[in-house]
């Protein structure tokens, strides 16, 4: 438990660590100390490219929180690992941002997720609308924007597939974002994917002019439970 009464979701490394120290300890997973050292060092490099006085154009996480705020965020991830980091995505948008999200994992996103690229949300779903009408009184439609967290280390089948779902996006007009892992260890990986989009779930909260920290509906619903 946090002493200084910050929520779980801001303690991810302070939560994860004695686990992984404690794992390799064991004998159940493979992380040195020259890995926990290096992913520190990673993570500290991103913090200062996502930090809040750097400007969009040159901030990774302004720039991704600037395509997800007003749209439908449909989060796939390239790999298990990916996979990981697009639900922590999803969930950090839910928390910090108060906005709904979608994730997956290829290959099996492309069973089930895909047809969202022919529905209503998709931003050429309407085939007969005129295109040179007044749109003035219009409401803004939110529209699919697909968010790729690309693992380096994918199964060919499944580069094949992430570079075809990003064709078949672009060809239906749905914008595409990608977000790649840096570093060699999976640990490395992993947060590099999650630490930047962990900036970003906040900048978005911020573009859509929402505290990220307060998460009211879930103290609520935990009070009116324990009745």
């Amino acid at each position: 438990v946090d002493s200084g009464g910050r929520l779980p979701r801001a303690n991810i490394w302070a939560l994860s660590v004695p686990l992984l120290v404690a794992a390799h300890a064991l004998g159940l997973a493979s992380v040195p100390r020259e890995v926990l050292d290096r992913t520190a060092d990673l993570l500290d490099d991103i913090a200062q490219r996502c930090r809040p006085t750097s400007e969009a154009f040159v901030n990774p996480a302004k720039e991704l929180a600037l395509a997800v705020a007003g749209s439908v965020p449909m989060l796939w991830g390239s790999s298990p690992l990916a996979g990981v980091a697009a639900y922590r995505f999803a969930c950090q948008l839910n928390e910090n941002t108060k906005y709904p999200a979608v994730f997956g994992t290829l290959p099996e996103a492309n069973h089930n997720q895909i047809m969202a690229f022919e529905g209503a949300l998709a931003a050429s779903s309407n085939v007969d609308e005129d295109l040179f009408r007044d749109r003035v009184g219009d409401e803004i439609e939110p529209r699919i924007r697909l968010v790729l967290l690309r693992d380096t280390v994918e199964h060919p089948q499944v580069t094949r597939r992430r570079e075809v779902s990003q064709e078949l996006a672009e060809a239906r007009g749905i914008p595409v974002s990608e977000v790649v892992a840096e570093g060699a260890h999976p640990l490395e990986r992993l947060a590099s994917l999650v630490a930047l989009t962990d900036y970003a779930s906040v900048y978005a909260g911020f573009v859509l002019g929402v505290d990220p920290s307060p998460v009211a509906s879930i103290f609520e619903l935990k009070e009116r439970i324990a009745r």
